[in-house]
C-alpha cells in the first residue's frame, strides 16, 4: 500500500511506502494511549492527525474534516487513514496567506454590516491584512509560519510605529490565525514568544516619553475659534462629555433634549450620563439648524456629513478636521482623543472617580460597581462644571 501526504509549509511527507508514519513510532503512544476520558491528548510529532474535540483523531483533506478512530487508539487512527487513503495519493492543499486574509476580511466585513464592530476598526483590520500579505507574501501557506516570520513581521513595523500601535496590531494579526484556526480552516500557528503586546513597564516607559496628553485651557480655545459650526459642536461634546470621535458620529438626534445627554459609550457599551454646558447646548443648536440633509438610513443622526453619510467612516473625518483646526491655530501635536485625556484629567481634581466614570463611561469591575445602582445626579453636575470652569478660567 502507499500512501503519501504533503505538508506544504514544511514540506514533510508524512507516510512512505513503509506501514509506519514517518516520525511515529508503531509502538509509541505519545502520551496517546490510555487517555484518561475529556483529557485531549497531545498530537504525536509528524502525525498527520490532530485531536479534534469530537474525541477522535481528525484531517483536513482537501477543505473537508475526516475523522479517523477515537483520541485511545491513535494506532488505529492511523490504519483508517491509510484505508481511506487507499492506492492513491491524496495531496492536501495547505491554505494560502492570501486565501485566509481574504477569508478572514469577509467575516469583519460582515461585522461591520451588522454594526458589531466601527468603521475605524475594520480600517485597522484591512491595513494589518494588507501588511501580513506583503511580510509573509500572498502564496505562502499559512502552516508554514512560524515563529521566525513572525519576528520578521515584528522587525517590519520597528521605526512605523509606536509600541502601542504595535501591541495593538499583534492582536488583530493574532486574531485573524486564531479565527481561522476556530473554523477548522488551518492547524494552530506557532508565533513565538516575542510576539506580543508590551509589558506594562513598557507601555509605562513609552508615554513618559511621548508626554502629557492634556489640551490646556488657552489651547482649547484656540482650537475652538478655527472650528467650522459642525465640528465646533463636537469639540464642546468632547470637553463637556468626554466623547470621541465615534462617540460624536454615531450620537442620535434625538438624544439631544435638554441639560442631560444619556448616551452609553460606543466602545463598551456603558451607560453614562453628562450635564451639559450652556455653551455646549448652544454649540449643537447652531449645529442642528445647519445640518445637511441626510441620506435614507442616516436620518437619526445628530451630525450629518456634507455628503448626507455617516461620519462614522474609514478615513476618520472628524479626527481629520480636528488636527486641521489644530495647526490653524499654531499647534502640532494635538489630536480630538485628547480632550477626552484632559476631561479625565481635569475632572479627576475633584477626587469623584466614581462620578468621572459615569461621564467617561469606563468600565468598573469592582465588587462596589455590582452594589451601586446609580450615581446622584448632583456629582455629576458638580464634575462637568468643574472642567467648565477650568475651561474658561482667565
Amino acid at each position: 500500500m502507499y500512501c503519501k501526504t504533503r505538508a506544504f509549509l514544511k514540506g514533510r511527507v508524512y507516510f512512505s511506502k513503509g506501514d509506519t508514519p514517518v516520525g511515529v513510532q508503531a509502538s509509541d503512544s505519545q502520551g496517546v494511549a490510555g487517555v484518561k476520558k475529556g483529557l485531549k491528548p497531545v498530537k504525536p510529532a509528524g502525525s498527520p492527525l490532530f485531536p479534534h474535540a469530537s474525541g477522535k483523531w481528525a484531517k483536513k483533506v482537501n477543505g473537508q474534516l475526516k475523522y479517523f478512530g477515537r483520541w485511545d487508539d491513535h494506532d488505529g487512527a492511523i490504519a483508517e487513514y491509510r484505508a481511506f487513503c487507499g492506492e492513491e495519493e491524496i495531496v492536501v492543499k495547505a491554505l494560502s496567506v492570501a486565501d485566509g486574509v481574504n477569508l478572514f476580511l469577509d467575516r469583519e466585513l460582515k461585522r461591520r454590516a451588522s454594526k458589531e464592530i466601527s468603521a475605524n476598526h475594520l480600517r485597522d483590520i484591512k491595513s494589518t491584512c494588507k501588511r501580513i500579505l506583503e511580510v509573509f507574501g500572498r502564496e505562502r501557506s499559512i502552516e508554514s509560519l512560524g515563529p521566525d516570520d513572525f519576528a520578521r513581521y515584528k522587525l517590519s513595523r520597528i521605526g512605523t510605529c509606536n509600541i502601542v500601535s504595535f501591541g495593538n496590531e499583534t492582536v488583530r494579526v493574532k486574531a485573524c490565525f486564531s479565527w481561522l484556526l476556530k473554523m477548522k480552516y488551518i492547524e494552530e500557528v506557532e508565533f513565538g514568544p516575542d510576539f506580543r503586546k508590551p509589558t506594562d513597564l513598557q507601555v509605562r516607559r513609552h508615554r513618559r516619553s511621548v508626554g502629557n496628553k492634556t489640551i490646556s485651557n488657552s489651547d482649547w480655545r484656540y482650537i475652538v475659534d478655527e472650528c467650522g459650526v459642525h465640528l465646533r459642536a463636537m469639540v464642546h461634546l468632547a470637553a463637556n462629555c468626554a466623547y470621541g470621535p465615534t462617540d460624536c458620529a454615531r450620537l442620535d438626534l434625538k438624544r439631544f433634549d435638554g441639560e442631560w445627554l444619556e448616551y452609553p459609550r460606543t466602545k463598551t457599551e456603558v451607560d453614562r450620563m453628562a450635564y451639559l454646558w450652556p455653551e455646549t447646548i448652544e454649540a449643537v443648536k447652531a449645529s442642528i439648524q445647519r445640518r445637511p440633509d441626510p441620506k435614507k438610513g442616516f436620518e437619526h443622526l445628530l451630525f450629518v456629513h456634507r455628503d448626507g453619510g455617516s461620519y462614522d467612516r474609514s478615513d476618520n473625518p472628524i479626527s481629520k478636521a480636528f488636527r486641521s483646526a489644530a495647526g490653524r491655530a499654531g499647534l502640532k501635536r494635538e489630536s480630538f482623543y485628547w480632550l477626552r485625556h484632559t476631561f479625565e484629567t481635569i475632572a479627576g481634581d475633584l477626587g469623584d472617580q466614581v462620578a468621572v466614570n459615569t461621564v467617561m463611561g469606563h468600565v468598573d469591575t469592582s465588587m462596589a460597581a455590582v452594589y451601586r445602582h446609580e450615581v446622584d445626579s448632583h456629582r455629576v453636575i458638580k464634575v462637568c462644571n468643574h472642567v467648565r470652569d477650568w475651561i474658561y478660567a482667565g
